[in-house]
């Protein structure tokens, strides 16, 4: 019965998991040559929350995934909006997503990028 009861109050001092995004992006597209940076960014309404851009090389293909974590916001449903340029000059590839957070949960998303 301590043993139990012992179990049961670790498992109740265990904090909760994070809600977060695991998103994925994907498309026909070489990298370098045929893209070389992705940008993202996270909107909660008309507000953008997060801006991020990474540069992709040969050692970073496409399919590339990020995760976003909320840690103390509450920002339930988010549009995420990706870009792929190619030396800063053109966009070559876009990609969007209307997504839930969810409370404990780490949520798979998918998104394919095409050419505009």
């Amino acid at each position: 019965m301590r043993a139990l009861l012992a179990a049961a109050f670790l498992l109740a001092g265990c904090a909760q998991q994070d809600a977060a995004l695991l998103v994925t992006f994907s498309g026909a597209y070489r990298t370098p040559t045929d893209a070389d940076k992705l940008a993202i960014q996270v909107y909660d309404g008309a507000a953008q929350i997060k801006g991020v851009s990474f540069p992709l090389t040969a050692q970073t293909p496409l399919p590339v995934s990020v995760t976003f974590v909320q840690s103390g916001a509450s920002h339930a449903r988010v549009k995420i909006n990706a870009q792929l340029t190619l030396r800063d000059v053109s966009v070559v590839g876009i990609g969007t997503a209307q997504v839930d957070f969810q409370a404990g949960r780490t949520v798979q998303v998918a998104i394919d990028l095409i050419r505009p």
